[in-house]
């Protein structure tokens, strides 16, 4: 290893697995690489979460919403047809659409805000810490200078 470059304990997790195989070490590498570049990892998070978002909104909207507005109406709304036409489930899908996107909006709305404010609260205590380190470095001259 370089003396300049950190560790990379993936390196060395490709470097293992390409000499127990027999494959070229760049395979591993450049695999390893598109994981990290790509943010896979992240992206397969999101996926679950997101599928974790649908079904719990498709319960609101099979639970809760869709025997709301039958106890208002009266009516079963899946039951609402024009002809062949199921009026009553798209009216359900279009309400579980827009509960999903409000949600969504929501979340990355105040997640965005968190981190922002997270960050701006990180700039403030830098600022801080370097108005103290300057005030320290200021006294301990004048000290020094008074004791001379």
């Amino acid at each position: 290893m370089k003396e300049n470059q950190p560790y990379n304990p993936l390196g060395f997790a490709a470097q293992a697995v390409s000499k127990v195989t027999n494959l070229p070490h760049t395979f591993f590498a450049n695999f390893i690489n598109f994981i990290k570049e790509y943010g896979v990892v992240a992206l397969a998070i999101g996926v679950v979460i997101g599928s974790a978002v649908g079904k719990f909104v498709n319960a609101i909207v099979d639970d809760i919403v869709t025997p709301l507005i039958n106890m208002l109406l009266t009516v079963d709304l899946n039951s609402w047809q024009w002809g062949q036409v199921k009026i009553g489930s798209f009216l359900s899908s279009f309400i579980e659409f827009v509960l999903v996107l409000i949600i969504i909006f929501f979340s990355v709305k105040y997640v965005l805000n968190f981190f922002r404010l997270v960050e701006s609260d990180k700039e403030k205590l830098e600022q801080k810490e370097l108005k103290d380190l300057k005030k320290g470095v200021k006294e301990n001259k004048e000290s020094r200078s008074k004791e001379k």
